[in-house]
């Protein structure tokens, strides 16, 4: 009779260690059976971030973005940085027109002089001459 009780007691012992070494599998071929894309730990269709944009997962586990813009046909949102027809520097504005930051318009844009305007070079007042040099 002692036997028979031994003997289910280490049944029992050994039923329970190997119920409890068949539950705790490896986390990584827990997260392969619970993930669309192991490696993101995340499913398709689950939202993603891509250089600070939301998009979604598709199917190649790659986060697809959307972009949508203010402006669609020059792919602009207002604000962003644009450049004139007459090659200013200047900002998408409400109308989706790039609008010059400076209105300002120089006969010398590199030296931001104009004709007859005073400069310097090496330490040297001058004034600037029409092919825009500073002419001591």
């Amino acid at each position: 009779m002692k036997k028979k009780i031994l003997s289910a007691k280490v049944f029992l012992l050994v039923s329970t260690i190997a119920f409890i070494l068949a539950c705790t599998q490896n986390n990584d071929e827990q997260n392969d059976q619970l993930f669309d894309c192991p490696a993101l730990q995340a499913n398709v269709g689950s939202i993603c971030f891509v250089q600070n944009q939301q998009g979604v997962l598709n199917a190649n586990c790659e986060c697809e973005v959307t972009v949508t813009y203010d402006c669609p046909t020059l792919q602009l949102n207002i604000g962003d940085s644009c450049t004139t027809a007459n090659g200013m520097d200047g900002k998408i504005n409400a109308n989706c027109e790039c609008e010059a930051e400076n209105t300002t318009q120089y006969d010398c844009p590199a030296l931001q002089l104009n004709i007859g305007d005073t400069c310097y070079i090496q330490n040297q007042q001058g004034t600037v001459n029409s092919n825009c040099d500073c002419e001591v």
